[in-house]
């Protein structure tokens, strides 16, 4: 028995999975500025220039990227027609 699935179908299948892999990633990103704050508390750096509260966690950077790539992989696939 041999499965097929369309493009369209894998595209959307795609899209699906990078915005429930979004939502956890931004759970992530929210634990770990909470993390970082807890361990910076004693920081003496103004809340303003201070890198640790002000930014996007280094280790969720590389997974937005690829999420964000999961997802356009997925809008190209809905939209693809192998027609053309």
């Amino acid at each position: 028995m041999q499965f097929k699935i369309s493009t369209k179908h894998a595209g959307i299948a795609a899209v699906v999975l990078s915005m429930l892999m979004g939502i956890v990633l931004v759970s992530y990103d929210e634990s770990l500025k909470k993390l970082n704050e807890y361990v910076h508390q004693d920081c003496g750096m103004p809340d303003d220039i201070c890198p640790v509260k002000n930014a996007v966690p280094v280790q969720a950077l590389p997974a937005f990227l690829i999420d964000a790539g999961i997802f356009g992989l997925g809008l190209f696939l809905i939209f693809y027609d192998k027609a053309s």
